[in-house]
């Protein structure tokens, strides 16, 4: 029996609760071929009265923002041989074409009363839960990173060249950036609409 408070299961990947920007809808035309003798030979204990081959396929590629507006920013249609091994390639370039786009985000775009509505809201938009102002400990890794940071970057403008360590030091200041989960102004990547204000956690 469930036990009371006790029995809500709760979903905290919040990042997974937004649409996603990207749609590939498909499908495959198979047509269906008598197996051979020669191929019946092959088989084992198994039984097989058909193969099935390929021989067209359709897609479209969907682009949709957060507001569900969305365009169709590319589709083929094919019929003829080698259609699997030419779907398969398409739909691999599809996705770089995707990853190119995700890649460049748009700016953010806000209204008149955005900011002053962005200032006065207490409570993240997505997990519901109040902005906590960050503890001494958090501000002092910041701020140890930060100089860090600081000082690879000095390095590299009198050096020319990148730090050696420029990776991890870059790593220590979003570790600590991220230790904030501070009060961020999230946006639609896609079209630059502003949505609300978030944690900065909340919206990775």
């Amino acid at each position: 029996m469930p036990v009371k408070n006790r029995s809500i299961k709760t979903f905290y990947n919040h990042k997974c609760m937004q649409p996603n920007p990207y749609r590939i809808f498909w499908d495959l035309e198979i047509l269906t071929e008598k197996l051979t003798p020669e191929e019946k030979m092959k088989l084992t204990s198994t039984e097989r009265l058909q193969m099935h081959k390929p021989y067209g396929y359709c897609y479209a590629v969907i682009r949709m923002d957060s507001s569900f507006n969305y365009e169709i920013i590319s589709h083929n249609l094919y019929k003829g041989s080698n259609a699997l091994e030419k779907f398969v390639k398409r739909i691999e370039g599809e996705l770089l074409n995707i990853q190119e786009d995700l890649s460049a985000q748009a700016e953010i775009i806000m209204a008149p009363g955005d900011l002053k509505a962005y200032n006065e809201v207490t409570e993240c938009w997505i997990c519901k839960k109040s902005f906590l102002k960050p503890l001494s400990e958090a501000l002092q890794k910041f701020e140890e990173a930060k100089h860090r940071l600081l000082e690879v970057i000095e390095w590299e403008a009198s050096m020319r060249e990148d730090h050696p360590e420029k990776k991890k030091i870059q790593k220590e200041y979003q570790e600590a950036l991220s230790g904030f989960n501070c009060k961020i102004k999230d946006h639609d990547h896609i079209s630059g609409k502003y949505q609300d204000p978030a944690h900065d956690t909340c919206n990775k």
